[in-house]
């Protein structure tokens, strides 16, 4: 049983099943460039009182940075307010910290992940990642995909997201041994008709397109990209690199149904650019079984990132799914649930997929891929 195996994290959640509060004093661990950097773009963040920094580096200690102390790490003993870590080194600083008695503490590039949303505060994507009591009461449903996962690195993949959700402690991240989007046994090949949601510049089409080969025949891919900026890059990649033949770009977004929504343009992130409420761009969204009918294909590989949009999309592909099983590479971090729902929606459309589980971010909740066939 998974609980079993993971029964000391789940009590560590159970414990603090809450994310850090708001308002907090803060300690950043880590007095060199990466605490440095941190300060620059989060001193200001509401409700968080930084006290100081502390350092392992005797050098360091006496010192100032930005008005902040840094002090040795001995004075985090029994401090009961955040810890950001603002270190490469997660191991070696997790050792320290449990030494001094620090039970819970968060890492600078996951600081806004885990605090606690402040009172009418839209959450910020990732922060549902880390609801302890909402993990807890799915977890009848990450029994399941635990049993229906094909091979045991895909098993080891989930027990390891599952420890990092439910204490906040980025060492247990096990990333992938091969590329993103190139699982062994599901990944572009020659031949192949690919759907590329959420295609960004072309970066994964590119990719797609070191497997598939430069033969005439070796396939194509329908890259759909709602975003107006990262559509005309996604234009222009394909115009330098004269890829007209192989890349056919979609200025659509995925959805249910066809028609339009609303899109926000994300400038500081244009990866994150997605379909949001009375946001003030409009953009085309199609349902990939009207696409395929209409143009008369039968795609073997279809990759969705679309920045929460998933389960939609998977539901404008009903047909496509249970008349063809095309191999499928699902991103399922958008939503802390989309690790169990989009399995067993896929599983519910094809009972015969086999599905495998690869994350790809080594210091991060990101980039976690389904991948099945």
């Amino acid at each position: 049983m998974l609980a079993d195996e993971l029964a000391s994290e789940l009590a560590f959640a159970r414990r603090f099943p809450a994310p850090f509060p708001r308002p907090s004093d803060a300690i950043i661990y880590g007095a060199g460039n990466g605490g440095r950097q941190f300060l620059h773009h989060h001193a200001h963040t509401p409700g968080v009182h930084f006290r100081a920094f502390v350092d392992d580096d005797p050098l360091t200690h006496h010192t100032s940075i930005h008005g902040l102390p840094v002090s040795p790490t001995d004075i985090l003993h029994g401090f009961t307010g955040i810890v950001v870590v603002a270190l490469a080194q997660c191991q070696p600083a997790e050792h320290r910290l449990r030494q001094l008695a620090v039970q819970r503490w968060i890492y600078s590039h996951d600081f806004a992940s885990h605090l606690a949303p402040l009172p009418g505060e839209n959450p910020i994507m990732g922060q549902d990642h880390f609801d302890a009591p909402a993990l807890l009461d799915a977890w009848d449903r990450l029994e399941w995909l635990d049993t229906v996962l094909a091979d045991k690195f895909s098993r080891e993949a989930l027990r390891a997201v599952l420890r990092y959700r439910l204490t906040r402690r980025v060492s247990f991240v096990r990333p992938a041994t091969y590329r993103e989007y190139q699982h062994p046994l599901v990944r572009a090949q020659p031949g192949d008709e690919v759907i590329d949601a959420g295609a960004f510049d072309g970066d994964t089409a590119a990719l797609f397109l070191q497997t598939m080969g430069d033969r005439p025949d070796a396939g194509r891919i329908h890259a759909f990209e709602p975003s107006p900026e990262n559509f005309r890059r996604l234009h222009d990649r394909i115009a330098r690199d004269s890829l007209q033949h192989r890349i056919l770009p979609v200025p659509a977004a995925l959805g249910a149904a066809d028609g339009e929504t609303t899109f926000l343009e994300d400038a500081s992130s244009p990866v994150a650019s997605r379909i949001a409420v009375d946001a003030p761009t409009r953009v085309k969204i199609r349902s990939l079984d009207s696409y395929c009918d209409q143009h008369r294909i039968s795609p073997t590989l279809i990759k969705l990132d679309i920045e929460g949009a998933e389960h939609d999309a998977l539901r404008g592909a009903q047909s496509l799914i249970r008349r063809s099983a095309p191999k499928l590479q699902i991103c399922l971090y958008h939503h802390a649930p989309d690790l169990w729902q989009l399995p067993a929606l896929i599983k519910s459309l094809h009972p015969t997929y086999r599905l495998y589980l690869g994350h790809h971010a080594p210091h991060h909740w990101s980039d976690l891929i389904l991948y099945a066939r």
